[in-house]
């Protein structure tokens, strides 16, 4: 039987650098690793009044259907491809069957709540959490919400100060004690080159075990 797969979940705040960090590790494997990314998950609002999907609190961990997001994970873990959704954040829509991914070496799973939930903890082979200034994180969520999700400046800091910053206190903090690591990119250069090596490392011993 050919070996595992060895799952990576990240965690971190909102602008915290999960997906910047994801994407670098899918890049560095681009033939040994498949990305999952948690938002594709959230929940569809399509059929809601836009007032009320509009305040639909998206940094709460009910926004994410978890079920399916581990079944997924569970299905690639054992070998076999599968179509994750997508999300359209204007209307809040999920796009079914967006990201069609094959089974990998290496599966990188990046999102707020990925050390949140227990049984997806439970998976992850390497559980890191990346941490950042609470500034830094805002400047950030500021430019992307903009640019990429079609949120006002308005939108974005009300959502801040009244769900991003009390959820991350309540939820995604408290997850930093499930990870084997916590890491402020800013503040420990030296770390992304040890964890790619323990990665190189971990292939070379235990061959690629998805053909």
């Amino acid at each position: 039987m050919p070996a595992p797969s060895l799952i990576i979940g990240i965690a971190g705040g909102s602008g915290s650098g999960k997906s910047w960090f994801a994407q670098k590790l899918r890049d560095a494997f681009p033939t040994e690793s498949t990305l999952i990314e948690q938002d594709w998950y959230y929940r569809d609002l399509s059929s809601l009044a836009p007032e009320k999907a509009n305040a639909f609190n998206f940094d709460h961990p009910e926004s994410i259907e978890f079920s399916l997001l581990l079944e997924q994970l569970k299905t690639l873990r054992n070998g076999n491809s599968v179509c994750a959704p997508g999300y359209r954040y204007v209307n809040h829509q999920r796009i079914e069957n967006a990201h069609p991914l094959d089974p990998a070496s290496l599966i990188i799973v990046e999102g707020l709540f990925t050390l949140h939930h227990a049984e997806l903890r439970e998976v992850f082979d390497r559980k890191l959490f990346i941490d950042a200034d609470p500034q830094v994180r805002f400047d950030r969520r500021l430019l992307r919400d903009a640019q990429h999700r079609g949120y006002t400046s308005s939108q974005i800091t009300q959502s801040w100060h009244e769900q991003a910053t009390p959820m991350f206190d309540q939820f995604v903090a408290p997850s930093a004690n499930h990870a084997d690591i916590v890491w402020n990119p800013l503040r420990n250069k030296a770390f992304e080159n040890v964890f790619f090596a323990d990665l190189r490392s971990h292939l070379a011993n235990h061959g690629n075990p998805i053909q």
